[in-house]
């Protein structure tokens, strides 16, 4: 795992961390000999591997900013605790609970209020924003990858998850386009 180190250049706007946490997937699954396995997995366990790198890979942090030291330890955490709920390797699911994070996220940000730099999110900019989501799904499902997708898939149930939580978060998703994932069931992408 060693090689997941990788140069995390400048990023001009939005979040670094969904951008530098697919490099790093990518990275990871360059080192696989095969695909990425598909495997039936809930919508609470999508959740909660999203929460399992938010707590033991992100830390609230910008990756870009670790040594590779500490990247190394917080992928190797990351990827044992996601080993409890995808059985199989630890680079696997490493790769996989990274690509769900980088699906679920981008998702999940593009239905809320303001963006990253507290900016009110416009019409143009969430169907923008849609568009580049849906060009990565659709580049890593014709490379053999659902995961990215299913991530989009279970965006919805990690923001209702955090509302509930905390009740005065809003959810503005009334613009996402009928036939997205976002609206599906996230286990038929995994078959």
């Amino acid at each position: 795992m060693s090689g997941i180190m990788v140069e995390l250049g400048d990023w001009l706007g939005g979040d670094p961390n969904t951008r530098d946490v697919c490099i790093v997937a990518e990275r990871l699954r360059t080192m696989l000999p095969e695909r990425l396995p598909n495997l039936s997995l809930t919508t609470d366990k999508g959740v909660r591997i999203v929460e399992i790198v938010e707590e033991n890979f992100i830390k609230g942090e910008l990756i870009r900013g670790l040594t590779e030291t500490e990247l190394l330890e917080r992928a190797k955490r990351t990827g044992k605790i996601a080993m409890e709920n995808l059985p199989m390797g630890l680079v696997e699911a490493l790769a996989i609970a990274l690509f769900v994070w980088h699906g679920c996220i981008l998702m999940a940000k593009s239905t809320r209020p303001y963006d990253s730099a507290r900016v009110i999110y416009t019409p143009e900019m969430r169907y923008g924003e849609y568009e580049s989501i849906k060009s990565c799904w659709e580049r890593q499902e014709s490379a053999g990858n659902p995961w990215v997708k299913y991530g989009v898939s279970i965006a919805k149930q990690l923001e209702e998850k955090r509302k509930k939580l905390d009740p005065t978060k809003i959810i503005v998703d009334e613009w996402v386009p009928p036939g997205s994932p976002y609206w599906e069931n996230s286990s038929k992408y995994l078959e």
